[in-house]
């Protein structure tokens, strides 16, 4: 469905999408949480027709990355209804949304970041807020699972920072 673009909103997350030359935007916040994903082609916006139960939750300060091994946009965490701390993790390949369960997964946050490793073929998870404070953490997804990385010693982090990577 072709819509003019996306409405105003906060707290959303983008990803761009190699394989598919496409911008993906997923949620954030007008007034309440949102839950719709819209695709940017370069040239005009595209509203994903998706229903509540083929996506993610309504969310605000998540993040999204580009996974370009598996070809897949990578989301983690955020804030739902009620100012909830999400811990769940999503991947998005262009036809839908699909939800990763592990056993081990970092905890729930928002305003955190997430980036593509190409040394290590792995999406970065780190900082933000979580249900108690900010996070001083750093863990490592590879599409199977989530690893917590030893940053022993090392003071929380702020949070609502982004990041990009220097190739």
């Amino acid at each position: 469905m072709t819509a003019p673009a996306p409405p105003a909103r906060t707290g959303h997350a983008l990803g761009y999408d190699r394989a598919r030359c496409r911008v993906v935007l997923f949620g954030g916040s007008a007034a309440n949480p949102l839950f719709d994903t819209w695709e940017h082609d370069g040239s005009a916006w595209e509203l994903r027709p998706l229903l509540a139960t083929e996506s993610p939750a309504a969310r605000q300060g998540h993040a999204l990355a580009y996974d370009p091994e598996r070809q897949v946009i990578v989301l983690f965490g955020g804030e739902g209804w009620g100012g909830v701390a999400l811990g769940d993790t999503w991947e998005y390949d262009g036809e839908g949304w699909t939800e990763v369960t592990t056993d081990v997964a970092p905890p729930a946050r928002r305003l955190h970041v997430l980036a593509h490793d190409p040394s290590r073929g792995r999406i970065i998870a780190g900082s933000g807020l979580g249900a108690f404070g900010y996070l001083a953490d750093l863990w490592e997804y590879d599409g199977g699972g989530w690893q917590e990385v030893d940053l022993s010693g090392l003071p929380p982090r702020t949070a609502g920072f982004g990041s990009a990577l220097d190739p």
